[in-house]
């Protein structure tokens, strides 16, 4: 089993790959600092 930091940093990085991701969507079309705003907003 991986150290609890080593998963806690791959889902960070996944996180941060799928709003770069979510942000180039034509639907979207911000930075990727704009999808995290709008997560965190509700």
């Amino acid at each position: 089993m991986p150290a609890k930091g080593k998963v806690l940093k791959a889902d960070y990085l996944r996180y941060l790959d799928l709003a770069e991701e979510w942000a180039a969507e034509p639907t979207w079309a911000q930075e990727p600092d704009a999808v995290e705003y709008a997560l965190f907003d509700q």
